[in-house]
């Protein structure tokens, strides 16, 4: 369900929606969504009452509009990577994919926080929508890792399982940040750390033939 506007321009009312909840999910973690009236969302945002329901409709749209847009994000974020994935290597795309997941995280890190505190404000239908999406991520990295085993670059016993562990690393950035400030510079420094430590862990060294019992095969050792 889309929240309607009465605005003409699109691009303006994309824009002001845009600066209205990035506000509001700011209001939201610091006091609470249940805390904040929609008169002090209107002050913040530098609104009348009146300019909160012209754009968004209610308050209670706003976690509607942030599932839509996050959902929105990973999934184009999932297609260009599905649609790149053939143009390099396993391990080559694994660190790009890697480093493009952290940084749609960081950028939207109000977000993902707002989602992360205020789960139960959001409707049954966004939360199968975010959890659909979730998939639809798993997906791609089970791909790519079962692609990393046909080409001899990596060995995983189970993929799916990898693929389900790795995806979780991404919000976890946004609630543990700040216990890693101080030591690492960047998200980006922080990313390429992360991934060279998931690598040595799957990637089979170049030269080397020799892999574990199983040869990355999914079955569970009897």
């Amino acid at each position: 369900m889309l929240v309607q506007s009465k605005s003409a321009s699109n691009e303006y009312v994309e824009a002001q929606r845009e600066h209205l909840i990035r506000t509001a999910i700011r209001l939201f973690t610091k006091k609470g969504y249940h805390n904040t009236t929609t008169r002090e969302l209107a002050t913040a945002c530098n609104m009348s009452i009146g300019g909160i329901y012209y754009y968004i409709g209610a308050k209670e749209d706003i976690p509607h509009l942030v599932a839509q847009r996050m959902i929105a994000l990973v999934d184009q974020t999932t297609a260009r990577l599905t649609a790149e994935l053939e143009h390099f290597s396993p391990t080559e795309a694994f660190r790009r994919s890697i480093g493009i997941y952290y940084e749609l995280v960081d950028h939207n890190r109000d977000y993902w926080r707002f989602m992360n505190a205020e789960t139960k404000v959001f409707r049954k239908k966004d939360f199968d929508a975010l959890y659909d999406v979730h998939l639809r991520k798993v997906e791609y990295f089970e791909k790519l890792f079962e692609r990393g085993i046909q080409a001899g670059e990596f060995w995983v016993r189970h993929p799916a399982l990898l693929a389900r562990d790795v995806t979780t690393l991404f919000p976890a950035w946004v609630t543990r940040h700040w216990l890693l400030k101080g030591t690492y510079r960047s998200i980006n420094e922080y990313a390429r750390q992360q991934t060279e430590l998931l690598l040595d862990a799957i990637r089979i060294p170049k030269g080397n033939d020799s892999r574990p019992a199983g040869n990355g095969s999914h079955e569970v050792p009897k």
